[in-house]
């Protein structure tokens, strides 16, 4: 079953990352292509994740900043890092208590 699902939202990303690139395209943006999203498919998709889900009642709220970091890095080729491991709900708190010991 997980590997049904698994190639299931890889064939939903692709589809998603081609008509993204066919969009750009036509907005003018001529030399986007595969490169970054090859490089950085998984941070893409968990950067679409995080800006779609919310749980109020656990305190996750949706963000569109890393989606905004993937897209600024594609068209205005500006070097935000882009690494999952930011987008985790815990992930400042991870770093706080790392400072604190």
């Amino acid at each position: 079953m997980y590997g049904k699902f698994t190639l299931l939202a890889k064939v939903i990303l692709e589809q998603r990352l081609f008509f993204l690139i066919k969009y750009l395209r036509k907005l003018g943006f001529k030399q986007v292509n595969n490169d970054l999203f090859a490089e950085h498919s998984w941070y893409f998709r968990n950067a679409l994740v995080r800006a779609n889900f919310e749980d109020l009642s656990k305190g996750i709220y949706k963000t569109e900043k890393d989606i905004f970091r993937f897209l600024l890095n594609l068209l205005l080729k500006t070097n935000y890092v882009l690494k999952n491991r930011e987008m985790h709900i815990k992930y400042a708190n991870m770093e706080n208590n790392a400072k604190k010991e």
